[in-house]
């Protein structure tokens, strides 16, 4: 710690386009698994993914794909999806990930704002992307796993090797670190999706901080079940390849197959989100299973609360818990609870850990990290509560065609402003409150909705919660919960919950706009609540 900034340790970065970095990876084990599609059981070896990334790349030139072109993908989790986006960086190209979850009009919007000049996805999304493509200004050529009428077969491209160009060298590609590499989109929880453009430089940013030992984010022989279109998927599964790790990945979430993948392969760290951390601590099927490979939770996305760390703890007796933190914005992890060994219980780590719940580290390497006033911009010592800042080459390049939005978020001096309401220890490890623009104004008083949801969840009916505000002429603001009820369980009232709160709470933080029960939580892709929505369908149903 530096006066009022948190700074890392320092670790050099490649200056070469991550293409190189990429295909090194790739060709590390011929015979390895790459990807292993659990759902499907399908597997590609890193020689076949070289291989038909390399043929796919081959034929990208052939159509008239060039370096800088954008490439997206609207598909599921899948093999193809990892070909299709290794093919895009051995030319220089830049890939956009679309969730498959979106409708036409989504998807148009995105297109538009990268100017995709390809686009590949799956023969059951041809309806969605033919829509999307319709009306756009520039032409889109579409790649199709499965086939379609009118557009280019995947399956046709990976067989056909004949009349094809040798690829250019990566010196030849001239990729420069400022040069685009893969643009994700923003959740969009406070307007539409904004295009987020990760330069290379961004990219061998995230890889150095993927690379360090006491990281271990990501392993060999590692299970995903993020989209890929999310920032946590592509972003991990991109660098296993570039390690030459084997990933095994679901194409879709499915509670019961994970659970019976951990058991089978012994699974000893799980990489999570809160809803699924959730489920693991709450869900009576985990009983089914026998879990105790498991030694460590590491949890990203959105901030774990005590309550729920401990009722892991509870579960899964002995594990070792920690929390990450990362933004679309930040090329992934920025900062991260240490990685200790459970086999060692005099660790003066893990001692240090279960001394702090709630707490997601300090920054991994190459970042500093700061919080401000956010009415004053005054840097702000331990203890105080205010935004937090990062400046790191992790830092995206900016939001693609949005210039106004950037400058929003990212100072003159390079400091992106979170948007987390957070505060740091004497030992620089920091601890996120909740969203700025969420807390909730009760009267002259500020309510952090994460607080309350915590709460909730330490009731042994509830299993899922969420909480926001709600106009009143009177107070401005009050407290009101969509929670979701245990399985089997449903003898808990409103009014109960409302007094079991009272209890715990200052009175100004107590449910005043009431509670309603729901089958379940609004959440992005990332397990982010998405508290605006929900306010949204609060209000519908009052009217």
């Amino acid at each position: 710690m530096d006066g009022k900034i948190v700074r890392s340790k320092t670790v050099p970065l490649s200056t070469q386009g991550f293409g190189q970095t990429l295909f090194a990876g790739l060709s590390k084990r011929p015979s390895a698994i790459a990807m292993n599609d659990i759902l499907l059981d399908k597997q590609i070896t890193y020689g076949e993914l070289l291989a038909s990334s390399e043929l796919l790349a081959r034929h990208l030139l052939r159509m008239g794909c060039v370096k800088g072109d954008v490439i997206a993908i609207f598909s599921p989790n899948s093999i193809e999806w990892i070909v299709v986006m290794a093919a895009a960086f051995r030319i220089g190209a830049v890939t956009a990930a679309i969730s498959s979850l979106l409708l036409s009009g989504e998807v148009q919007h995105q297109l538009r704002l990268c100017r995709s000049k390809y686009l590949y996805t799956i023969s059951s999304l041809t309806s969605i992307a033919r829509e999307a493509t319709t009306g756009l200004e520039f032409p889109v050529t579409q790649i199709v796993q499965g086939g379609s009428q009118g557009c280019v077969s995947l399956e046709s491209l990976l067989q056909e090797t004949r009349d094809l160009s040798s690829l250019p060298t990566f010196d030849e590609l001239g990729v420069e670190p400022q040069d685009p590499g893969l643009i994700l989109f923003s959740s969009g929880t406070t307007g539409l999706p904004k295009a987020v453009l990760l330069s290379h430089r961004n990219l061998q940013a995230d890889y150095a901080v993927l690379s360090q030992q006491d990281a271990g984010i990501i392993f060999d022989g590692h299970i995903l079940f993020s989209p890929f279109s999310h920032a946590v998927g592509a972003l991990l599964s991109l660098n296993a390849c570039a390690h030459g790790f084997t990933t095994h990945f679901l194409s879709k979430f499915d509670f019961i197959k994970y659970l019976e993948f951990i058991e089978t392969n012994r699974l000893e760290l799980l990489n999570l989100m809160p809803p699924v951390a959730t489920r693991l601590a709450k869900s009576p099927e985990v009983d089914r299973f026998r879990l105790d490979c498991v030694k460590t939770i590491l949890c990203s996305s959105a901030p774990l609360s005590p309550e729920l760390e401990q009722q892991l703890l509870e579960r899964f007796p002995g594990i070792y818990i920690r929390q990450g933190f990362g933004m679309t914005e930040t090329s992934g992890f920025v900062m991260l609870i240490p990685g200790v060994s459970t086999s060692d219980p005099s660790s003066s780590s893990s001692s240090l850990r279960r001394r702090k719940p709630g707490s997601i580290g300090g920054p991994i390497c190459n970042a500093e990290v700061k919080v401000v006033d956010p009415i004053t911009g005054e840097d702000l010592d331990p203890g105080q509560t205010g935004e937090m800042c990062i400046r790191s080459p992790l830092v995206m390049s900016g939001y693609l065609g949005n210039p106004k939005a950037t400058a929003e978020t990212v100072d003159l001096d390079g400091w992106l402003h979170t948007g987390d309401l957070a505060f740091y220890d004497e030992d620089g490890d920091f601890y996120i409150i909740d969203r700025l623009k969420e807390l909730i104004k009760y009267n002259a008083y500020q309510v952090a909705p994460a607080e309350l949801e915590a709460v909730l969840l330490t009731h042994p009916e509830v299993a899922d919660a969420g909480v926001f505000g709600v106009p009143d002429p009177r107070a401005g603001e009050l407290p009101t919960a969509f929670v979701v009820r245990k399985t089997g369980k449903t003898s808990v009232t409103e009014a109960e919950l409302e007094k079991y709160v009272a209890e715990r709470v200052a009175p100004y933080k107590r449910l005043r706009g009431g509670i309603k029960f729901v089958s379940s939580i609004l959440k992005s892709a990332s397990g982010k609540l998405l508290r605006r929505e929900m306010k949204a369908a609060f209000l519908r149903g009052k009217l």
